[in-house]
């Protein structure tokens, strides 16, 4: 029963992510740390617990869940636009980089991403070749 429980236990908490030791840096667990990164921990867990261990298994699974976490991106732009009462655009690299940001894939690095785009208003972003510019 405790091998049961243990597997069941191993599996939760593969498929669900939530933070837990090692998935944090350590300069979060210090005091400042833990205080300038507390809503970080579960971009940086699910970095840790879908994009890299995605990548190192490379089977078909991951690849299809991948392409769901991209898919479902989209579909969260697509719906965030028509309810804001926008435009979507026509521009498939505009898809593109709203399905990742959305998607939660880059976890943490997004999250820096998008600090990086309010810092500077908008003029430097990683996702700014995807955008095509500053034309979205």
């Amino acid at each position: 029963m405790t091998a049961l429980r243990s597997f069941v236990n191993r599996d939760v908490n593969r498929t669900i992510v939530t933070p837990g030791i090692g998935d944090k840096p350590l300069w979060m667990s210090g005091d400042l740390g833990s205080v300038i990164g507390q809503f970080q921990a579960f971009a940086m867990s699910s970095v840790q617990k879908t994009l890299i261990s995605g990548l190192q298994q490379r089977d078909m699974k991951v690849l299809n869940g991948m392409m769901v976490m991209l898919g479902m991106g989209a579909l969260s732009y697509y719906f965030k636009t028509n309810l804001a009462g926008a435009q979507v655009s026509g521009d498939p690299r505009v898809w593109a980089a709203e399905a990742v940001d959305n998607s939660g894939i880059l976890g943490v690095i997004a999250n820096a991403n998008h600090a990086i785009e309010k810092v500077t208003e908008g003029a430097v972003t990683i996702l700014d070749f995807y955008r095509g510019g500053h034309d979205h």
